[in-house]
């Protein structure tokens, strides 16, 4: 699903977003087209729960460390995407035994 006028890596986190949002909430997602501005309550009406869930999934997919605060700050799937990006550009400058590890 292609979001116009996103960068590369803005456009693959989207999707990758999108996709996982699908899978963890198929109720919520069907027959809706998700945008850059698609909001998690008033467009989706997912809970609370089902972000959390979602978030957990995305630290894992992503190999970063979010914060119980950033959650609160997430109001658009725009919102998470740069979460994301800001996220993997702070852990990419630091050295990480796991990431050398886990990356394929």
């Amino acid at each position: 699903m292609k979001e116009d006028g996103l960068s590369g890596e803005r456009q693959e986190v989207f999707e990758r977003l999108t996709r996982r949002l699908r899978e963890e909430c198929p109720a919520a997602t069907e027959g809706i087209v998700l945008t850059w501005q698609t909001n998690f309550q008033t467009d989706l009406s997912v809970t609370s729960i089902e972000v959390i869930r979602l978030m957990a999934g995305l630290q894992h997919e992503f190999r970063v460390s979010l914060e119980d605060q950033d959650l609160f700050r997430l109001v658009t799937l725009g919102d998470v995407v740069e979460l994301l990006l800001t996220l993997r550009r702070q852990s990419s400058g630091s050295f990480s035994w796991r990431r050398l590890i886990l990356t394929p």
